[in-house]
């Protein structure tokens, strides 16, 4: 069905973007101090669960019971420490669910940008793309994976990786 192939090519597309924007280079500040953040709150919480588990919990089994063992309050399960541990926790998944909204309204904004047509990229267009690599690539029978490239400045450097059936790899560059 051409709508739901639709569909599906607007939702890789969006994917592709999301991880585009979410490169760890191309994050900015802010972003990485969240999820930093959040890693460093999911780890903190995650030890003193590990390393202070009497300190963070009662004991209670199952077959006890919550109004004997809790004054039947389920909050007496937790100990401050453990208490400590939960907001822990909690601030890592607001942290990240933060992180990635950002991550998804940079990517839905990178897919409204407009996107070069790919006769432009294939006739030497002044923005190096992977597709115009690819089409390069490809115009000279070499796969992707083989590429390598080097771009600084004003000066664009093209590797080509060719291995022979024993394993002996020769390479040309163009510039």
């Amino acid at each position: 069905d051409a709508e739901v192939k639709q569909a599906d090519d607007e939702a890789a597309h969006l994917n592709k973007c999301y991880r585009e924007v979410t490169e760890w280079e191309k994050i900015p500040v802010f972003p990485k101090l969240l999820i930093r953040s959040s890693l460093a709150c999911i780890i903190i919480g995650c030890y003193i669960v590990q390393l202070f588990s009497s300190r963070c919990f009662t004991e209670h089994t199952l077959t006890d019971s919550i109004d004997d063992n809790l004054q039947g309050r389920v909050g007496n399960l937790f100990l401050p420490l453990g208490w400590v541990a939960t907001g822990l926790f909690s601030t890592s998944i607001v942290l990240l669910y933060v992180f990635s909204s950002w991550g998804k309204a940079k990517a839905r904004m990178k897919v409204k940008e407009p996107v070069p047509k790919p006769e432009a990229l294939a006739y030497g267009s002044s923005d190096n793309t992977d597709f115009d690599l690819d089409l390069h690539a490809g115009a000279d029978g070499i796969r992707a994976d083989e590429l390598a490239i080097s771009i600084s400045d004003n000066e664009r450097v093209v590797e080509y990786r060719r291995s022979d059936s024993q394993g002996a790899q020769s390479t040309s560059t163009r510039f």
